[in-house]
């Protein structure tokens, strides 16, 4: 069960966009995380970890009648036994705490990864999707959107720019999904592309192939006859695969 987020989070801590708002996002969602739950605050800082049954220093000791006083009894042994006994005992005990402190553990992790998820938006939350430990995941998120980790947005523009379709070595639905990729890289940076810059770099992308010229052609790209890009895309990606398939 997902635990209950206060209402002042979702006042206090503005939803993670992407690298245009990592920024704010990341200095309020810390600071609020340490003042409503420290232990989430130490998860995602990697201050604590799961439970070690090394560090239960729990010393049980056996109940009276659990040895037979017998006086003939050699006293090295009985000292022998006693710490045996005491052993099992702790061993046991040990084990029960450390059950039960890996089964709070876990379940402080899924809660602090609900929270988390809490205030992302959709991007965000799917770019962490298959990462179930929260410090993970917020880790991935600094790398994916922090301004100290992201490239500069002239680098992202010029990367951007220079991706070309490699018909010879990528099929047409790897080269759109890296042209949308690196188109989303910009788009974090905070830089707003125009439909038709995007379908114009597409244009140009897949024309240095000269297999795409008769495509381009047919198919008159405009950038003011298209509202949406996902038809230019899924057009291309038919076009090609079907001009690959077909005999030469």
């Amino acid at each position: 069960m997902a635990p209950t987020v206060p209402n002042y989070v979702a006042f206090n801590i503005p939803v993670l966009k992407g690298g245009s708002n990592w920024d704010e996002w990341h200095e309020k969602f810390l600071r609020v995380t340490y003042s409503i739950n420290p232990l989430y605050w130490e998860i995602f800082a990697g201050k604590v970890g799961p439970p070690n049954n090394t560090d239960c220093n729990l010393k049980m000791h056996p109940r009276d009648d659990a040895v037979n006083d017998n006086s003939t009894m050699n006293s090295s042994l009985q000292q022998k036994l006693d710490h045996s006994l005491e052993i099992d005992v702790s061993d046991k005990e040990v084990g029960v705490q450390y059950d039960i402190g890996l089964e709070q553990w876990s379940r402080s992790l899924f809660e602090a990864r609900e929270y988390l998820l809490f205030t992302l938006d959709r991007k965000p939350a799917m770019h962490i999707q298959g990462i179930l430990n929260p410090r993970e995941a917020y880790l991935e998120l600094q790398r994916a959107y922090s301004t100290l980790h992201a490239q500069s947005p002239v680098h992202v523009w010029q990367k951007w720019l220079a991706i070309h379709y490699e018909g010879a070595r990528e099929s047409p639905k790897d080269f759109v999904n890296r042209f949308k990729k690196a188109l989303q890289e910009l788009k974090d940076q905070g830089i707003r592309v125009s439909l038709g810059v995007e379908i114009a770099q597409f244009q140009a992308a897949i024309m240095q192939d000269p297999e795409c010229l008769h495509f381009v052609d047919t198919l008159h790209i405009d950038a003011q006859s298209f509202v949406e890009t996902p038809s230019v895309y899924a057009n291309f990606i038919q076009s090609q695969t079907q001009s690959q398939k077909s005999p030469v």
